[in-house]
């Protein structure tokens, strides 16, 4: 039998709302640990990525640093540093010798497919110079300092998602006093020591810290070791033996993995950093193109014999050269559309052959052996 109930039968079976405390007495409670609820989360979906995405190994950064000494005669070796020996996302460079007039066009000849740069000129004299030359997806923003008598900068802050890095490369030409260098780098460590962010200080200093250094290399190593910098590198850097390139970090950013050197492209040793980041993907550009191979011929042929220029052609010039054109643009469009896709901007050297690698690799081999 069906029972039926009322509205106030229905609303009897109801349990009564408790009731209700003042606010002021409802905060001391959630303050003194009661009347908490735990919040509740939704799932989140995941994401089913393909095999080849999973299995596949993300490229930690690398970041060059390399005195060049003019930079200009030495575009094939770069070429073959980005391709071949250590494939940097960043290259810092000392040593450039690029002027203020042509130095931008000269820069730009250096710069593979894909990556970007900025450098500051010395203005004076010959010689010196430092640049940054970087994948063209970091994000790069220059920051301006005092002209220093003993060194020259460049500062600059690089955007590798989900970090940003302050990079400062310095070079301190041999002939800079070593008590006017040390007062301004000191000051220079001054500025920059209340940032947050990760800090890289990478370049020649001319001064040698192997074995046992020397007066004016230990001042140095103290006053970097004062503003909890480290020094990374650990092998010579230079043909005579002497550790002259220097990378300075914190301990507490863990920002570098390692340190290694490379082989000669100047007559000092490029220095591979590797960064505690991943590697910025190269950047792509939409183009445009018809797969004109792909055109049956025969079907072509047969569109062009029913063109109105071929069955009924005009009388006036004008009309004649819109068939003609209109015609062929309506037929290419058919056989052969326009596709678009994007590409990828990376360095390329056509002319390294698998015979040029396996050369490049015994070259390695004996270096590593002489050394």
């Amino acid at each position: 039998m069906l029972r039926q109930y009322s509205r106030e039968e229905l609303m009897s079976f109801n349990r009564p709302a408790p009731p209700s405390i003042p606010q002021s007495r409802f905060i001391r409670l959630r303050l003194s640990g009661l009347c908490l609820f735990r919040p509740t989360k939704r799932p989140r979906k995941r994401r089913h990525r393909t095999d080849q995405k999973q299995h596949q190994p993300s490229r930690t950064a690398k970041l060059c640093l390399l005195n060049a000494r003019s930079i200009v005669n030495k575009i094939e070796a770069l070429n073959e540093l980005f391709v071949l020996d250590a494939r940097p996302d960043i290259l810092a460079i000392t040593e450039t010798w690029l002027t203020p007039t042509n130095g931008d066009h000269e820069l730009a000849a250096c710069c593979p497919s894909g990556f970007s740069s900025v450098h500051q000129p010395r203005a004076s004299r010959r010689g010196g110079g430092v640049a940054v030359i970087f994948k063209s997806t970091i994000s790069v923003r220059r920051h301006s300092h005092p002209t220093f008598n003993s060194f020259e900068l460049i500062d600059c802050s690089l955007s590798l998602r989900p970090i940003a890095i302050p990079l400062l490369v310095v070079y301190r030409p041999p002939p800079s006093s070593h008590s006017v260098f040390r007062d301004e780098f000191s000051s220079l460590l001054e500025q920059i020591a209340l940032t947050n962010e990760k800090l890289l200080i990478v370049g020649d200093f001319n001064l040698s810290i192997r074995d046992k250094p020397d007066d004016a290399a230990q001042r140095l190593l103290d006053s970097t070791e004062a503003f909890g910098l480290s020094q990374l590198v650990t092998s010579a850097t230079h043909e005579g033996g002497s550790i002259l390139d220097l990378v300075f970090t914190r301990s507490s950013d863990d920002l570098a993995r390692g340190t290694s050197v490379l082989g000669f492209v100047s007559d000092h040793r490029p220095v591979l950093v590797s960064l505690s980041c991943r590697s910025p993907r190269f950047p792509s550009i939409p183009i445009s193109f018809r797969r004109l191979r792909d055109i049956d011929p025969e079907a072509f042929v047969h569109d062009i014999e029913r063109l109105n220029l071929i069955t009924d052609p005009s009388d006036a010039l004008d009309s004649l050269v819109a068939q003609y054109n209109d015609g062929l643009r309506s037929l290419i469009d058919k056989h052969a559309p326009v596709v678009t896709k994007n590409v990828v901007l990376r360095p390329s050297a056509p002319w390294i052959t698998e015979a040029t690698r396996q050369t490049n690799r015994a070259k390695r081999r004996a270096e590593r052996t002489w050394l």
